[in-house]
């Protein structure tokens, strides 16, 4: 039975994926600041403090660490804790790892498409260039403190997580269910996204493949215009989208640089590594997604 180890487990990818790899027979670990479960190993990466040989015995280590980019202004300290919430928490557990007499198969350590930047209507893959921007420095900055030569590592690039209980939808459900959804500026830019499940799939499909290293796209082979997404995920809650945001108003709301980083850059992303390495989605539509 292969052991894996989540950092990051606690919040919504990192528990639907304990509960997704656990029925698949895995024994699946959390790395948490506060331990009360027995799968639980205790760890403050802010102090580097850890139990060293705790971490022996793993043949995944899977890096979800860091503050939600979506959450509070984008002021110069709230962006260092963004960036320091996930460099140096990946440093640490990269540090670890090259101290284990046995290191893991594989590193599996998100990203984001945060990377890309503003890609506008280009078709963008893992071999198109690094964008501008705040997400797309903090995307370089952690996936260069996940290098190791000590195990394969796979950079995993994350669009917008769809699924219940977290993520997108636990933010934004109660607008889509009021009817209050809306599209952003000029709802043309598109949104890279990714249903949980699919998520999940992927994950485990890459832990299995080891010919996936480096930067990998994990989101739909279809990314969807803004006006089109938001419209999309109104019908999944039985309602419509009729609403526009201009942008003066995000800018207004949210500060110039996060409202166009988050709602009007355009990031039309295909995962090519994961589909040329075999990989199909389940739910590559968001038209194929049914929530009660």
């Amino acid at each position: 039975m292969k052991k894996i180890l989540i950092a990051g487990g606690t919040g919504f990818i990192g528990n639907y994926l304990h509960r997704f790899l656990t029925l698949r027979g895995f024994a699946v670990f959390v790395l948490t600041r506060h331990k009360s479960q027995d799968f639980h190993i205790a760890w403050h990466p802010e102090k580097k403090e850890i139990d060293l040989s705790a971490l022996e015995g793993f043949q995944v280590y899977i890096n979800l660490v860091g503050e939600s980019i979506a959450k509070g202004a984008w002021t110069k300290k709230r962006k260092k804790r963004l960036l320091d919430s996930r460099v140096e928490s990946t440093a640490f557990l990269r540090d670890c790892i090259e101290k284990l007499q046995k290191p893991p198969e594989v590193f599996i350590s998100a990203s984001g498409t945060g990377y890309y930047g503003d890609g506008k209507l280009l078709l963008l893959d893992e071999k198109s260039p690094k964008g501008e921007g705040f997400l797309a420095d903090l995307c370089v900055a952690w996936e260069n403190a996940a290098k190791t030569d000590k195990t394969r590592v796979v950079n995993a690039r994350l669009g917008v997580v769809i699924g219940e209980g977290g993520g997108y939808l636990q933010e934004t459900k109660w607008l889509y269910k009021m009817g209050l959804s809306a599209s952003f500026g000029s709802g043309k830019q598109y949104v890279s996204w990714v249903f949980i499940q699919d998520l999940a799939e992927a994950m485990l499909f890459t832990i299995n493949n080891p010919k996936i290293v480096g930067a990998t796209n994990f989101c739909s082979p279809f990314s969807l215009q803004n006006a089109d997404f938001v419209k999309q995920v109104a019908e999944i809650f039985g309602k419509k989208s009729f609403l526009r945001l201009p942008s003066f108003l995000l800018s207004l709301f949210f500060g110039a640089q996060k409202s166009a980083e988050l709602f009007l850059f355009s990031q039309n992303i295909v995962p090519k590594k994961l589909q040329d390495a075999g990989f199909r989605f389940n739910y590559s539509k968001l038209e194929n997604i049914y929530f009660q």
